[in-house]
């Protein structure tokens, strides 16, 4: 009797598990090596090497999110979020420094973007089919390890994973392809940690507002990546925006495409 007491008791434990897994151990269940693609309509999951892609169950889905692989193939490594330096600030809100805010050459806050998310959320019209990924950024001082597109922004949040040595700010930005095969690359706004982010840690990252018009206007693939940081003594580390476009990952169609 008691051996069946036991069994019950470990089949509830294992069920209450599983109702409180966190929204991201989806995308960590297993490397499938896929990346975001935008059919044209909905988000789908295509084979590119590196990644872990996520979907929300249903006939067309609006939401789609990756998270990178570790370099031996393993479901992404996704790190708890530091509570400090969780809270972020556009570059030039109230609590940014000053020395920070002249590092990374702000002398006003910027102008306002529109928020998609406050846009009428309406159904977007059909278009040409596009393919989001991140760019691997081996040796950089802090990247991306999962992103998140909608319908409406092309990166409405994600995560960032800081290097060796703790940051005070960072930079993100996304290599456009049209159509033509030309590329366009774009810089995002500074954003600031205000207690630093640790070595190692990962920290959430606002919407960048990168308008779903995008795809609309003829881009065939975004990638995005990590532009700059800033120090605790103010000095930068920056990419080089002339070679970003060349460190893409290969995304393959399915056969039956």
């Amino acid at each position: 009797m008691k051996k069946h007491h036991v069994l019950a008791a470990l089949l509830v434990t294992v069920a209450l598990s599983l109702l409180f897994v966190p929204k991201f151990e989806s995308v960590r269940a297993a490397c499938q090596n896929q990346v975001c693609h935008w059919d044209g309509e909905c988000w789908q999951c295509w084979a590119a090497g590196g990644f872990a892609c996520s979907i929300p169950q249903g006939s067309c889905s609006r939401t789609c999110t990756k998270t990178t692989c570790d370099d031996d193939g393993g479901p992404g490594g996704i790190l708890p979020l530091v509570s400090e330096g969780a809270g972020h600030e556009t570059c030039g809100g109230a609590v940014l420094q000053r020395e920070l805010n002249e590092a990374i050459g702000e002398t006003s806050p910027p102008a306002e973007r529109s928020d998609p998310a406050q846009a009428q959320d309406t159904e977007p019209a059909p278009t040409e089919p596009a393919d989001i990924a991140i760019v691997p950024q081996r040796g950089a001082p802090a990247r991306l390890v999962q992103t998140t597109h909608t319908a409406t922004d092309l990166l409405a949040g994600g995560r960032l994973r800081n290097g060796s040595s703790r940051i005070f700010a960072y930079r993100l930005g996304w290599v456009v392809e049209h159509k033509s095969g030309k590329l366009s690359r774009v810089l995002g706004d500074w954003v600031s940690i205000s207690s630093g982010l640790p070595p190692q840690a990962d920290t959430e990252i606002p919407s960048q507002h990168v308008p779903f018009s995008l795809i609309r206007d003829g881009a065939v693939r975004v990638d995005f990546f990590v532009a700059g940081v800033v120090y605790r003594d103010g000095s930068k580390w920056e990419t080089d925006l002339e070679t970003i476009g060349d460190s893409r990952v290969k995304i393959q169609a399915p056969p039956n495409e």
